[in-house]
């Protein structure tokens, strides 16, 4: 079984979530909050790089627009518009990495985005850090930039950094050579194959209850049935990927035996006529947005930057190759080594998404015989949520995928990932 595109060509960046007291209970004033914390990483953190986005529109150079964030700043940390460095990147000259905007060179902190405001009420507000791009040699090397991060996080005292139920890890991912139609279309047929018995299993109950854990073959437009062409044929180019041909795929968990309708869930994705088409149906549409669930397709312009749905029209030409994949699917934590499961687990199946038809379908073939013989030889399995971390039938998926490596080391880390950084850490 091939793997021809080569696992160095997987790119792939976090999006962390974390919690910090608000100076003065204020729900507005980010800026002591950024601040703290990347002074706290400079101090602590080692080498890696470290930045900061401003609050404001712009800069502030002037006393009357006091921030401490940018604040009398040196010109040379300006790296952009809105973004100070308090530690430069290093290494930056190779090529692959000088085909990203300045900030994905760095940890970057900032505030909540805007789905966070409109819900967190109280003291504690919501602050991210946003990763360099990392390769799939980074990953193979144990992110170590990563790891000192996460080292220097969990020295400060919970009370002055957590996290909750409600922060939530994004992983996105990519190809070095970019994402392409039919690379997202094979994306997305794995996304449904090892949704339920992988990606929604080791995730808590209060993720999967949420909209960021919420299942794409039931909670999405494409499964919701009102969005995409309700086509009666498989398309040649879906026929070429799957090992079931045109015939309904066999039945079992994993497509919760419903066989028709996962066959016309994908009709729907084989025939998205382009990138945005695909990224739409992908979220639920709520009051007139399209809300991204536990998997989704960032649309990116051609210097790499996110381009929301709104800013898209139909004389937009680009292909979108700069998009990401992006997985919403995990909780919060401190704990290296389980973002390292993830990391290694989205980077596999990216890598999957970019091989050619037919190694491809070996791959769906090899996994969903796995799943076949699991339930054949399990009918009367029955196992508690926190009996088995991660549960059989996932183990036996991971297995087929090859990454039984990650079994034991996510047990350990699913065991010491609560939802929160107990105060007995302190």
């Amino acid at each position: 079984m091939s793997t021809s595109t080569g696992s160095r060509t997987v790119l792939c960046g976090l999006d962390m979530e974390y919690v910090m007291p608000s100076p003065s209970g204020s729900e507005t004033n980010y800026a002591p909050m950024i601040k703290e914390l990347a002074d706290h990483l400079v101090s602590h953190g080692g080498r890696i790089p470290v930045a900061a986005r401003c609050t404001h529109d712009k800069l502030c150079t002037y006393d009357e627009l006091y921030c401490n964030i940018c604040h009398d700043v040196d010109p040379d940390q300006c790296l952009e518009r809105d973004i100070v460095s308090f530690k430069p990147a290093v290494g930056d000259s190779s090529a692959w990495a000088r085909r990203f905007p300045t900030e994905y060179r760095f940890f970057l902190i900032k505030q909540e985005n805007r789905v966070q405001v409109q819900y967190r009420r109280g003291p504690l507000r919501a602050i991210q850090i946003t990763s360099p791009v990392f390769r799939r040699k980074d990953i193979d090397d144990r992110l170590r930039p990563l790891e000192k991060l996460l080292t220097a996080c969990k020295q400060m005292p919970v009370t002055s950094f957590n996290y909750d139920q409600s922060c939530g890890l994004h992983l996105s991912t990519s190809l070095l050579r970019g994402i392409h139609l039919d690379d997202a279309k094979r994306m997305v047929t794995l996304i449904l194959i090892l949704e339920q018995p992988l990606l929604r299993s080791i995730i808590p109950h209060h993720r999967r209850v949420s909209p960021f854990g919420a299942a794409i073959d039931m909670a999405s437009e494409f499964g919701r049935g009102t969005y995409g062409a309700c086509k009666a044929e498989d398309t040649p180019e879906m026929l070429a990927h799957l090992p079931w041909g045109n015939q309904d795929p066999p039945p079992g968990f994993w497509n919760r035996n419903q066989t028709i309708v996962f066959r016309r869930l994908l009709r729907k994705v084989w025939h998205s006529p382009s990138l945005e088409h695909l990224a739409k149906g992908l979220c639920l549409l709520s009051r007139g947005e399209f809300q991204p669930l536990g998997f989704g397709i960032r649309l990116r312009d051609p210097r790499g930057l996110p381009l929301p749905f709104d800013r898209i029209d139909d004389e937009t030409s680009d292909d979108f190759s700069r998009s990401t994949f992006v997985f919403r699917y995990p909780t919060m934590s401190v704990e290296h080594e389980y973002f390292l499961c993830w990391c290694d687990l989205c980077s596999k199946m990216t890598e999957m998404a970019g091989l050619p038809a037919d190694d491809f379908k070996a791959w769906v073939d090899r996994i969903v015989n796995a799943m076949v013989r699991f339930d054949k030889d399990n009918k009367d399995l029955q196992v508690k949520e926190e009996d088995d971390l991660p549960p059989p039938r996932a183990r036996v998926v991971l297995e087929s995928m090859r990454l039984g490596h990650l079994i034991t080391s996510w047990a350990q880390a699913m065991a010491s990932n609560p939802s929160s950084r107990p105060i007995s850490d302190w």
